[in-house]
């Protein structure tokens, strides 16, 4: 075991870890307005009628400024953000204490799970096949002047850049050992060039949970939204079927997601960049987080 020797290292990075989700949290109106100053430049009507060139200028002004929105989260935080952030930590740290009793019962069951569910959340996680996939969304909506589908796009490639380049810094940073080493879940060699030792977080999960969850984000049936986001459970339960992931890996992961494709979407709306924004209140499904913790129960929820 080598948590003797990393251990500090391991906690150090785990707190940043953890945070990294919560950069991306904007709660306040007076945080609103200080970026909307920021980036009033960009504010401009969107070009429904525009030539194929005109949108796709303006479509990739918007991912940029949606990663850019996100990665400056963390200087617009305010004292419950901080709090929230505390409430995270805890959260996934009680959820360490689950990780091999789960990794063990999933193991099992990957057993008898046909290979095809298997295959399903590999290539779902996949970036050559997410990032293809998401490209012809955005090559879709382009050709088709259709907006709902260019706006889908733009919160899918934003989401999933942001939290893509979060996750492979840290995969490699904390270099958490997958279950598959057999050596815990906590164990950990930092900056290892082993792929055994970057688990923590699932970069497959993360590109699910970023399509599904922006996919998701254009239903308003309650019924729709519950179907699409279940098809995002394949790929984090895959992951661990395959003994590649632990149990907190993909919670992080799809955390990291969520609160991704939730600023893109906030800047979005804030600044009013397509049609269906302009139209809505920014205020509007805002996902609320919050901890919860009982007897043989704890969890973070989120309501949107």
């Amino acid at each position: 075991m080598k948590i003797d020797k990393n251990f500090i290292t391991y906690t150090v990075l785990l707190v940043s870890a953890l945070l990294s989700p919560l950069y991306a949290q904007v709660t306040t109106d007076s945080t609103e307005v200080a970026v909307a100053e920021i980036v009033a430049d960009t504010v401009a009507e969107a070009p429904e009628n525009g030539s194929f060139g005109h949108r796709f200028a303006y479509d990739m002004g918007s991912i940029y400024h949606s990663i850019l929105f996100t990665a400056t989260g963390p200087a617009r935080w305010e004292k419950k953000d901080f709090i929230t952030a505390g409430a995270f930590i805890g959260g996934s740290a009680l959820l360490l204490m689950a990780d091999e009793d789960v990794a063990r019962y999933f193991r099992e069951q990957g057993e008898r799970v046909p290979e095809g569910w298997h295959k399903a959340g590999w290539y779902m996680g996949k970036p050559q096949y997410n990032y293809t996939f998401s490209l012809g969304v955005f090559a879709a909506g382009l050709i088709t002047k259709n907006e709902k589908i260019r706006r889908t796009s733009v919160l899918i490639l934003s989401a999933a850049t942001t939290a893509g380049v979060m996750q492979t810094v840290l995969k490699k940073a904390v270099g958490r050992a997958r279950p598959g080493m057999d050596e815990g879940n906590l164990s950990f060699d930092p900056f290892s060039k082993q792929q055994g030792y970057h688990s923590f977080p699932s970069g497959h999960t993360i590109l699910s949970t970023t399509v599904v969850y922006a996919i998701s984000k254009e239903f308003s049936n309650p019924w729709a939204k519950a179907g699409i986001l279940s098809i995002g459970l394949i790929t984090p339960m895959s992951r661990m079927w395959d003994n590649a992931h632990w149990l907190t890996d993909v919670v992080v992961g799809a955390g990291l997601s969520i609160i991704c494709v939730e600023s893109a979407d906030h800047y979005l709306k804030l600044n009013k960049r397509y049609e269906q924004d302009r139209l809505a209140d920014p205020h509007h499904k805002k996902i609320s987080w919050n901890f919860q913790a009982g007897y043989n129960t704890i969890g973070i929820t989120g309501t949107f």
